[in-house]
Formats: C-alpha cells, structure tokens, sequence
C-alpha cells in the first residue's frame, strides 16, 4: 500500500469488500509500485484487471469514474507505459471515486481545519512577528514585500522569521526531540508558515481607511482578515497592474488608479471613490480595497 493512499476519509460500511474499495486498493498498489519501481507487478495482474473490468461493466457507478478507470486500464496495458500519464490517470480516477463515497460534511469540515494546526500552534508567533520592528531598515516586518523589496531587506526579514520561528519551534519541542529530524521539519514549517503569513493580521476596522495598505480576506470557517495588498515601486507599474486589471475584468465599471500608500509607501491600485484622479501623495483621493 502506499503511505499517502487516496481513500475516503470516512465510507458506509456497506461498500467494504465491495468492488469498488478493492479497486481502490488496486490503484494505490499500483501507484507505490510505480514510484518505487516504474511498473507494474505482473504477479497479481489477472487479479487487478479482473476488478478492474467489474467496475467497469457495472452500471450503479457513475459515467465519469467508469471512464477514468477505463482510461487507466488502457494505459495499463498497453507494451510500453508511459509512467508518469498513468500516474495521473490513477489518481484522477482515485479522486473521483473518493468524491463520490466520501461524506459531503466530512469534506467540508477537512477544508476548514487543514490549517487549523499550524495556525494554533503559532499564533503567538503571527502576533510577535507582526509587530516586530526591524531597525535597520526602519519598518515593521508586517509592512514588508519580498516582490518589491530590495535583496538585502529581503534577506533581512528572512533571517528574522527564520530566528523567531526557530524559537518558537524550540519551546515546543520536547527534549528529546531536540536533535531528531522531526524537530529540524518542525523548523523549516514553522519558517515557512510565518513567512507566508507575515502580511497577515487579525481584522481591524481601523485599519481599513481610505487608500489603505490592506484589503479583506475571509478565512475558511468565514472570518475577515487583511492581508496586505500588492505594493508596486514606481507609479509606472502601478498603472500597467491598472491597465491589465481591467483587460481582465471588462465587466468592472469602477475606476481602478494608482495611489502612494501611507504605511509602506509605496503604490497600491485600488477602486476611486471620488470623480477627480490625482496621482500624489498630498492629494491622494479615497479608495475601496481591489
């Protein structure tokens, strides 16, 4: 079997031993088989093909997993395989199969909480590090952007999360723990969800002014929060972000300009609220967020 097979989280126990959960099984053999040897095992192959063809011929099963499984037989059995298109094959057919057995809530429920752990485990670090100042470069690390950044900012900041998230990574651990590679993943996690949630903050209506740094993003479970919106160096490729914003989306009639953001000062595109378009920084109009 492999490691990560794709199964229902949670299955009537009526379709145990059932063709399609063993067909499933099949899939996830050949899979690991693949990966680790780059084809299949010709020992229970009669075995496969025959729970592949009952699927197959049955009728209960929808049109679209019947096909996928037809098209990862005919893969299959084909002189030379091409590994990698049945690799996609197995698990496009595996995730159909899962979508129709599995429980609609229990989907719903695995989407709101994937993230649930890492966001408790380092909330107090989200917290510390949107209000840590860097002196050397005169700014907040929430007010940051390695898109527009220069390199050594860059560096910088990232030498900063990397410092805290180590920390943060150390407490927790247990000390045995301390010198295993489970502690050394827990550090490259910690680094990396602290940098993408970096520009991240709690939801905070006194933030949210005219031409503002952030715009609304709501979490899984339907919480607001901003996130800090794409900052642009100069006024030139601010206005070709307006140009293409509105190649892309014909049907928005609001006028969409450049504006100089007064928290990290540099430019942001947002909506206009007012008739006239000035493009300074004294005589910024108001804006909605984009």
């Amino acid at each position: 079997m492999c490691k990560k097979a794709i199964l229902p989280t949670v299955m009537e126990s009526e379709l145990l031993g059932s063709d399609i959960v063993n067909l499933m099984y099949v899939f996830n053999r050949w899979l690991n088989v693949l990966k680790k040897y780059g084809k299949l095992d010709s020992s229970n192959i009669t075995d496969d093909f025959s729970t592949i063809s009952s699927v197959i011929r049955n009728p209960t099963y929808s049109k679209a997993i019947r096909q996928a499984v037809s098209r990862c037989r005919d893969y299959a059995i084909v002189e030379s395989i091409d590994k990698e298109v049945l690799i996609r094959s197995l698990r496009y057919a595996l995730r159909l199969i899962r979508a129709s057995h599995e429980n609609p809530l229990i989907r719903k429920v695995r989407k709101q909480y994937d993230d649930l752990g890492m966001t408790e485990k380092y909330s107090h670090l989200s917290k510390k590090l949107a209000n840590e100042k860097i002196r050397k470069i005169g700014k907040t690390i929430l007010f940051t952007d390695e898109r527009t950044d220069d390199v050594y900012t860059t560096r910088l900041v990232r030498r900063f999360v990397e410092k805290r998230a180590a920390q943060a990574a150390y407490r927790i651990a247990r000390e045995r723990d301390l010198d295993s590679n489970c502690f050394r993943q827990s550090v490259r996690r910690a680094v990396s969800f602290s940098m993408y949630k970096k520009n991240y903050v709690d939801y905070d209506v006194s933030l949210r002014v005219h031409a503002t740094h952030w715009k609304v993003r709501h979490t899984n479970d339907g919480k607001p929060r901003l996130v800090a919106k794409r900052a642009y160096n100069t006024f030139e490729e601010a206005m070709a972000a307006c140009e293409l914003h509105m190649l892309n989306n014909p049907d928005d009639i609001r006028a969409i300009t450049p504006y100089i953001c007064d928290y990290c000062g540099k430019w942001h595109i947002g909506h206009e609220r007012v008739a006239e378009s000035i493009r300074t920084k004294e005589e910024a109009p108001a804006y909605d967020a984009c």
